[in-house]
């Protein structure tokens, strides 16, 4: 295929992703920027300290969703027995996570930091969101699976539709109704319905080429395997963001207490909106590589590949510049009552920490792409290096010497060691393929 086909499908398939993804990290910033104004600096410290509850769920789902949309890419003909093994796997997973929203989210409010002063905040966001993991997982697989049939434009529209709706929601429970954080959850996990309502129009429409059938299905543990397999990196760069939160969380509150929380959950929703633009990039050429890469087409593959590398770079580099000239702007959005304290560690914090973008793009688009193209040892790898294995024991030791600066800097160093084994990777299957 000619270099002019290959980007015009690039931009049509990135273009598409990034709107949705982008989409889905606006109703999130939402919650926020709408809990800040409407109930406080602890509401903040609250949804802070349960946003790593989504990021486990979205990542079981994006797992099971891009691993079976990734192998109905490359062998088509098993289209809609993947698909429904997919369903059912979500189902089942997802029902577990209800269980443990109904019986224990005060536990778990505990486990993961919420203090006496947030603890009912933090439970009662904790247990809707829970409830309604069935909805959170199935969506994230039947976006996945309606993009891979060569549908982007709905998989968008759908992701697109849910968030602003969210964000309507948002301010209607909020404010007119009052409902406070009861409110804020409510409004988020109606997005999931919204998005599979507008994704029905796939199969009502019939421009479906796969369909959920248990006519002959057999469940098949192997299958699944496959399946996970492939989407497991895209698993723990989503656990990746719920780990690295709580990990910061626990270390801040010792530093900062919590204030030092409601600086951190600034940060971390301006950071969910660019790594979810990076994820949108990585979600966008996956169809396209497993296609190439299912054709035997190899160098289309990578210079799809290079394409993503490329635009994630330039969107870091855009990214650190604006932050580090509009910080007090950027935070004033969530600090309603003027404290200079959480406007002084966050200001300092987005300066080191939005570092890291320049190199985070560059490990989650090459994770994707080893996915895709059935290298799921070298795409978990990275994944694994930012989600746990390097940035844990970094934050760790980097707060030890600089103390918050640590902290914020620890995200930056392990993002740009992650790129430099990326591109490792690259080189060594670029040498063997070559001897």
């Amino acid at each position: 295929m000619s270099n002019y086909s290959l980007l015009k499908q690039f931009t049509k398939y990135v273009s598409l992703s990034i709107m949705g993804t982008l989409a889905q990290s606006l109703y999130i910033i939402a919650d926020t920027v709408f809990i800040a104004q409407g109930i406080g600096a602890d509401a903040v410290a609250a949804l802070n300290i349960a946003l790593p509850v989504f990021g486990i769920i979205f990542g079981f789902g994006m797992m099971i969703g891009i691993g079976g949309g990734t192998r109905s890419s490359i062998y088509e003909e098993t289209k809609s027995e993947v698909f429904t093994l997919c369903i059912i796997s979500a189902a089942v997973i997802s029902s577990v996570f209800s269980v443990l929203g109904l019986f224990f989210a005060d536990k778990i409010a505990v486990l993961f930091g919420a203090g006496d002063d947030i603890k009912e905040l933090t439970v009662t966001y904790l247990r809707i969101a829970l409830l309604f993991a069935p909805a959170f997982m199935i969506n994230n697989s039947v976006v996945c699976f309606v993009r891979n049939d060569k549908n982007p434009h709905l998989s968008s529209i759908a992701m697109l539709t849910s968030s602003f709706s969210n964000i309507v929601l948002d301010y209607i429970f909020i404010f007119p109704l009052r409902l406070g954080m009861l409110g804020a959850i409510l409004a988020t996990v109606m997005s999931p319905l919204i998005s599979l309502a507008v994704l029905s129009l796939h199969f009502i429409l019939k421009k479906n080429t796969f369909r959920f059938t248990l006519k002959g299905f057999k469940f098949s543990f192997k299958e699944l395997f496959n399946v996970c397999s492939l989407g497991f990196s895209s698993f723990i760069n989503e656990v990746a963001n719920a780990v690295v939160v709580m990990v910061f969380n626990f270390i801040i509150l010792s530093l900062s207490g919590t204030v030092g929380i409601s600086a951190y959950g600034i940060i971390a929703n301006f950071s969910l909106m660019i790594i979810n633009i990076f994820a949108g990039i990585a979600q966008g050429i996956q169809p396209l590589t497993s296609r190439a890469y299912g054709k035997g087409l190899n160098k289309d593959a990578s210079r799809i590949y290079m394409y993503g590398i490329t635009l994630s770079a330039v969107i870091g580099i855009i990214v650190y510049t604006l932050s580090y000239f509009n910080t007090e702007a950027l935070i004033s959005i969530f600090n309603r009552d003027n404290d200079l304290n959480l406007l002084r560690i966050a200001s300092r914090g987005i300066k080191l920490y939005f570092i890291g973008f320049v190199f985070a793009g560059a490990s989650i688009i090459s994770s994707t792409y080893f996915s895709s193209i059935e290298r799921p040892v070298s795409a978990f790898i990275p994944s694994a290096l930012r989600g746990f294995a390097l940035i844990i024991p970094m934050a760790y030791l980097m707060s030890f010497i600089l103390k918050m600066d640590g902290v914020w800097l620890s995200f930056s160093v392990t993002e740009f060691i992650v790129m430099i084994v990326c591109f490792f990777l690259i080189g060594v299957k670029s040498i063997r393929s070559k001897t």
